[in-house]
């Protein structure tokens, strides 16, 4: 069995270790056979960046960030690092108050702490805490993406894993390799993820031992998957298929399956068409070839020879009647008609002939398509597709009769998906029962609320953005998708949001500000400007209002010169806004004050997002209220 990617990471990025790398040891080391100069250069940078918990030692730091970018710039590479200038050099006080590295240090810090506790539970819950304050800090990226795959999360997870890939070249720092190498076995090929293992475990540095330990359990389970075509596609691994087909004709549908995960066609087409050749009573495989080839081909004479063959090997099935009746243009409009009624006897349960069945009768008249709509859901009682199927077909031609028997069993569905949910508010206008709304609203935020709790913040602010839509007697609702929006770092998306709220809770400096960032992120530096102005009117003894508007001065000077020069959007990696050829660099307010943890969190915490949480307080009593009365276990309203 598969150690986790989990336990491995801890042991990189929890366990204390002795003493912080020695920046002057490591940059002597040699360089390993295999691996390419400037890919080293970043991994002895990174190692002791993100490996350095003591501002004791942040002074080697700044030639670490330096040796990064030299090897970034051999590679031909853009990292998101801000370049500190060389004046640092002389002035060791500089190196000690820049933003950057303390900030680096002390997040270094604060996620070591966070996953001390070896629970699973306990350190999810300490990295949500964590992750508003440090959003940009690398190792707390690469640590939510295991402990997320850990609880099971597993396609959240590897939204942050993916992220991690984007911006760094995996290889070059170990806990990173150790999550995108999973990436990349489960999306792309085992052995492209143990090519990303091999070479981060030939790095000369203590935490290479959970890559090796990887490696190890890898080769096991291969070990164990030989011979099995399933258990080979299971772990990805390609080049054992293709040696396996050659003697096993049932690796071939396997490698078609494989070949289609990586999103090729026509290799998955070959592979799959071999697959059916060789072994014609392999139905899966001459169906699955059909369903994924035959939605895409626009000659009507392949579909209709695909069709003759299939059914001459499988006889008449709910799939290839379904799909010789969408993709023949040239038949008549009643035997498609004819053929889809035949599919949907075979078999009822069949959503694309269904489908294609509707499509048939776009004019049908109500009381027809209900009573189909019925058969459809007698045939599919559990099914919470089915029911968003029904619920989105009312809504399109605007037929609400018995919508609140709908919407009532749907919100009693288990499990309530996001898609179900999301078809339900559209009906949310036309319901006659107020308590109904008011669960659908209660619903809306605690999927809200499970959104966010995965990091899955954009999911959380659109939704409930919807629903301030739908319901606009609580315009409270708006505000708290603003506060979902801007928490995962789409200030721009957010900023709507924060301007409508202004019409129920007044003006604040903090939603000017957060507003001011909305521009500031879209490019729009006048607005930015004023808004933050209009920050320090209401409250002159804001610290970050004043930074911002140097960034927004020095931005629109930067453009004068040079049109495409990147907007310094807040939020970027690390925190921390840079202008590369002006060397500019917005510092969140006060980091370099920050003497200890406790005091950066003060500082990071002390702003924005947090003063508008006394604003949705009425809003959170209601929902506590709806919560009691529907019978609701009671969620995290105000966890982000």
């Amino acid at each position: 069995m598969m150690v986790p990617v989990c336990f491995l990471l801890l042991s990189t990025l929890a366990a204390a270790p002795a003493k912080d790398p020695n920046f002057q040891a490591i940059k002597l080391y040699a360089k390993p056979e295999g691996i390419q100069p400037g890919m080293f250069k970043m991994a002895q940078g990174f190692h002791v960046l993100y490996g350095t918990r003591d501002l004791a030692n942040i002074e080697p730091l700044y030639e670490a960030t330096r040796l990064i970018h030299r090897g970034a710039t051999d590679m031909e590479l853009w990292l998101p690092l801000p370049k500190l200038p060389k004046k640092y050099k002389k002035d060791p006080n500089l190196i000690r108050q820049s933003p950057f590295l303390r900030g680096t240090v002390l997040g270094n810090q604060a996620l070591a702490e966070a996953l001390q506790i070896g629970d699973a539970a306990q350190r999810y819950a300490n990295l949500r805490r964590l992750y508003p304050q440090q959003p940009n800090h690398l190792p707390t990226l690469i640590a939510i993406a295991e402990v997320l795959w850990e609880i099971g999360e597993t396609e959240a997870g590897n939204d942050f894993a993916a992220a991690v890939a984007a911006v760094i070249p995996p290889e070059t720092y170990v806990p990173a390799a150790l999550v995108v190498a999973e990436l990349t076995r489960k999306t792309v090929s085992y052995e492209e993820g143990r090519a990303i293992l091999e070479a981060a475990a030939r790095l000369p540095f203590r935490d290479t031992g959970p890559a090796k330990q990887r490696l190890a359990e890898w080769d096991k389970t291969m070990a164990t998957a030989a011979g099995d075509p399933a258990a080979l596609y299971a772990v990805r691994a390609e080049k054992a298929l293709v040696t396996l087909a050659k003697t096993n004709p049932e690796a071939l549908f396997y490698l078609g399956k494989l070949k289609t995960d990586q999103r090729k066609p026509l290799d998955s087409y070959r592979y799959l068409t071999k697959a059916v050749k060789k072994k014609p009573d392999n139905h899966a495989a001459l169906l699955f070839l059909y369903e994924k080839k035959g939605k895409l081909l626009d000659d009507p004479a392949e579909t209709r020879a695909l069709a003759k063959r299939a059914m001459k090997k499988t006889g008449e099935h709910p799939v290839l009647l379904t799909l010789i009746a969408i993709r023949n243009p040239t038949m008549k409009e009643a035997k498609r008609k004819a053929m889809l009624a035949k599919a949907l006897d075979m078999d009822p349960t069949y959503l694309p002939a269904w489908r294609a069945w509707f499509a048939e009768h776009p004019t049908a008249e109500p009381a027809w398509r209900r009573a189909e709509l019925k058969k459809m859901t007698a045939a599919n009682p559990t099914s919470s597709e089915v029911l968003a199927m029904v619920l989105a077909m009312r809504h399109e031609h605007g037929d609400y009769e018995g919508g609140d028997a709908l919407v009532a069993k749907a919100l009693g569905m288990d499990p309530l998906t996001p898609a179900l949910l999301s078809k339900c508010l559209d009906l949310y206008p036309q319901l006659a029962s107020q308590d109904l709304k008011n669960r659908l609203i209660l619903s809306t935020v605690h999927q809200a609320s499970l959104f966010a709790a995965r990091f899955e913040f954009y999911k959380a602010g659109d939704f409930v953005a919807k629903a301030a839509e739908m319901e606009p007697g609580i315009p409270r609702l708006g505000l708290l998708a603003a506060n979902y929006l801007y928490r995962g770092g789409y200030h721009a998306d957010a900023a709507p949001h924060y301007e409508a709220a202004m019409a129920t809770v007044g003006k604040s400096p903090a939603l000017y500000e957060l507003i001011g960032d909305g521009f500031f992120a879209r490019g729009k530096m006048h607005k930015a400007i004023q808004f933050y102005r209009k920050t320090l009117a209401l409250d002159g003894t804001r610290p970050s209002p004043p930074e911002k508007i140097e960034d927004a001065k020095t931005y629109m000077a930067a453009k004068t010169s040079n049109p495409n020069v990147r907007i310094p959007a807040p939020g970027s990696l690390f925190g921390f806004i840079h202008l590369g050829q002006y060397g500019k660099t917005y510092k969140p307010p006060s980091v370099a004050k920050a003497r200890a943890l406790q005091s950066w969190r003060q500082v990071r915490e002390g702003y924005g997002l947090t003063e508008t949480e006394p604003m949705l307080l009425p809003l959170y009593n209601r929902l506590l209220d709806w919560e009691e009365d529907y019978g609701f276990e009671p969620m995290e309203l105000t966890q982000f």
